[in-house]
């Protein structure tokens, strides 16, 4: 009977060995497949954190398209406006600027055969929808001819918005 309870642990032992290996062999195989999903996680961390970032970035762009939309000027309107304005062939102009960004200020030069006219363009200037705030020089101004002079204006409020109400 000791023979029989020996042989049937050899066989119980023989079974459990091989049950072990197999255990261990998938336990290896488990160990390689975790390793490899904590790199994929690891990725996934990274790249979430890089969509964050980009989304926060978005953020941050719609508010500035916004505020661009809010303070944008109708150029084309508001150069035709100071070229319309100009009294005949009395004044020449000769280059219109931004002077200033974050005050929205124009610069406007020209040449005109006499003061007056020059007078008379700044008060346009100043009556018009987009202008507030024009101020000018006189640079070389002879008597007679070729008086040159600096317009600087600043853009009303309101001019970002065309007379229909809406941006340009």
């Amino acid at each position: 009977m000791l023979v029989v309870a020996v042989a049937l642990l050899i066989i119980f032992k023989s079974g459990v060995d091989s049950k072990n290996e197999s255990l261990k062999a998938d336990l290896t195989v488990l160990q390689q497949q975790m390793s490899q999903l904590q790199a994929n996680k690891n990725e996934a961390d990274a790249i979430k954190i890089q969509i964050t970032d980009a989304q926060n970035q978005l953020v941050i762009l719609q508010g500035d398209y916004q505020s661009f939309l809010s303070q944008r000027y109708p150029w084309s309107q508001i150069l035709s406006e100071i070229v319309d304005l100009v009294p005949g062939s009395k004044i020449t102009l000769e280059s219109i600027a931004i002077k200033s960004t974050s005050e929205n200020q124009l610069a406007i030069t020209g040449t005109s055969a006499k003061r007056l006219t020059v007078y008379d363009y700044v008060m346009a200037l100043e009556d018009s929808y987009f202008f507030t705030g024009v101020d000018f020089n006189f640079g070389d101004c002879p008597e007679v001819d070729n008086c040159q002079f600096t317009i600087t204006a600043s853009l009303a409020s309101n001019a970002s918005e065309t007379e229909g109400g809406t941006n340009e």
